[in-house]
């Protein structure tokens, strides 16, 4: 790769990428996927079932992706994390250059 093609690689955005081939050809990276998430059966947490039955009714709840993923998606999250001694991390703030 010249120095020019670097530079203009160096000047994309993130969101200018098409798709993860793109980013592998331009790179020089293989992509292999490979599914690594298996299934699981998952009974929820009663009380975290009735709670998000009401949120899910309260249409307040959708106002904006930052609500929903606080209201909706998150409580959903963290039961399951819980439930499976896992880390979970909301709105972790991802800086790139």
């Amino acid at each position: 790769m010249s120095n020019t093609e670097g530079c203009n690689i160096l000047q994309k955005t993130f969101s200018s990428f098409n798709d993860i081939n793109e980013v592998c050809s331009i790179f020089d990276y293989v992509c292999e996927y490979d599914t690594f998430v298996q299934e699981k059966e998952y009974k929820m947490n009663d009380y975290y079932e009735r709670v998000l039955r009401e949120d899910f009714a309260n249409m307040k709840n959708f106002i904006n992706e930052f609500v929903i993923c606080e209201s909706i998606i998150r409580p959903i999250l963290a039961d399951v994390a819980r439930s499976n001694d896992l880390p979970l991390f909301s709105h972790t703030k991802l800086e790139y250059n």
